[in-house]
């Protein structure tokens, strides 16, 4: 799956596993490491928030909105919700939770972002694209979102612009969040980090991407 795409359909999903934690727990040196404000991964795709407080409460949020809140803990190398527990690693700022379904990555805010490397850039690609209505209703058809309801509530959260720099990054913003990743565009083909290369085109305030052979399309939006 490629980058486009793949930041939505992971949205989707974590709006579906998010768990309801209800136990109340004692801090310990262990908990003490995992205290703190996190970026939630869905593999590379940055999807919401979550902070752990010392009192062994978290709060988790996904573009401005509340989607969980509750209480966790941690021991002997187990991340417990409620009865059911995980194995977990802590290491160099980055936890990772993984069960038999799914492995979640939570890398801890105020870490330093990676710089992109000088790529080749097509100029009428710079600027802040944001993704068309269709194009947002497609992407949730492809996750199994069915309901009307559910539509409407998850294109609420996941309204998302693509901001794309001279410097060749591409900063993904989605809401309160904002993920960065290297990218070239040149020759009607755009390619990011760790993806395959996508065709694109841009006819004055349209950008239309082929991904992962679903045509999405864009509309430029001023800068805040």
């Amino acid at each position: 799956m490629k980058k486009l795409t793949a930041v939505l359909l992971a949205l989707c999903a974590l709006l579906t596993v998010m768990p309801g934690w209800a136990e109340t727990v004692t801090l310990s040196e262990e908990m003490l490491a995992i205290v703190g404000a996190w970026d939630i991964y869905l593999g590379e795709t940055l999807m919401a928030e979550m902070e752990f407080f010392p009192d062994g409460t978290y709060e988790s949020t996904a573009y401005g909105v509340v989607i969980g809140t509750g209480t966790w803990s941690a021991a002997d190398g187990v991340f417990y919700d409620g009865a059911q527990g995980a194995p977990y690693t802590l290491e160099d700022d980055v936890l990772t939770i993984k069960d038999e379904q799914q492995e979640l990555v939570l890398r801890r805010k105020d870490v330093p972002a990676a710089t992109g490397e000088a790529a080749e850039i097509d100029e009428a690609i710079l600027g802040r694209w944001q993704l068309s209505d269709e194009s947002m209703e497609a992407v949730l058809a492809q996750a199994n979102i069915k309901n009307t309801e559910e539509i409407a509530a998850a294109a609420a959260l996941m309204t998302i612009v693509y901001d794309f720099r001279a410097d060749g990054i591409l900063a993904v913003r989605t809401g309160i969040m904002e993920q960065e990743y290297s990218f070239s565009a040149a020759d009607g083909i755009l390619s990011m980090t760790d993806s395959e290369e996508m065709q694109y085109t841009v006819d004055g305030d349209t950008l239309t991407v082929i991904d992962s052979g679903m045509t999405l399309t864009f509309f430029r939006v001023e800068a805040e």
